[in-house]
């Protein structure tokens, strides 16, 4: 019953719901979203880590999965590290 009470809130845009906080004199400071794009690489160093063990292993399938998964953490940091904030 709780699902179907909060499916017909009709929901409103954040900009009007930070309007309707500033009214009530809420006032929000928002500071801006620090470079964290470091994380994304530091995964990207683990995933390659993790696929020369396993070529050492001989664990080729494994290996060959860390790579591509390194490729994806390579490719979000380089993502995050061009945002503006």
């Amino acid at each position: 019953m709780r699902f179907a009470c909060l499916s017909s809130v009709k929901h409103s845009s954040a900009k009007s719901r930070l309007d309707t906080l500033q009214r009530r004199g809420l006032h929000i400071n928002f500071k801006p979203v620090r470079n964290t794009a470091w994380i994304w690489f530091l995964g990207c160093a683990v995933w390659i880590v993790d696929g020369v063990v396993n070529l050492r292993l001989r664990a080729l399938p494994h290996a060959q999965l860390a790579f591509m998964v390194a490729m994806v953490f390579f490719v979000a940091g380089l993502f995050y590290r061009n945002q503006k904030t």
